[in-house]
């Protein structure tokens, strides 16, 4: 955690209660779903995308398929099935 507002919000956390907890998990889930299907809106079928893999690296392939929060990804022979939010269109899409 390298910015200051993540510093701020994990001093916080570090003072809450479980209740309070599980309203942060809460908001930190729904605003993950939403960055995801922000991220996702982008992406059209046909389009070149790439991710990272930790196994594989770097990852360039095709979107097949684009779901509410994630994409099939075609990439040779192999087929993934990646978030929204992991994905960046590439130069030449």
């Amino acid at each position: 955690m390298g910015s200051k507002l993540a510093n701020q919000a994990s001093a916080i956390i570090h003072q809450m209660d479980q209740e309070e907890l599980n309203d942060v998990v809460r908001a930190i889930k729904l605003r993950r779903e939403y960055l995801a299907r922000q991220a996702t809106g982008t992406i059209t079928v046909g389009d070149e995308v790439e991710f990272y893999s930790t196994k594989t690296g770097r990852v360039v392939g095709i979107a097949v398929k684009v779901n509410q929060k994630t994409v099939v990804v075609e990439s040779g022979f192999r087929s993934w099935k990646v978030p929204g939010a992991m994905l960046t269109k590439t130069e030449a899409a």
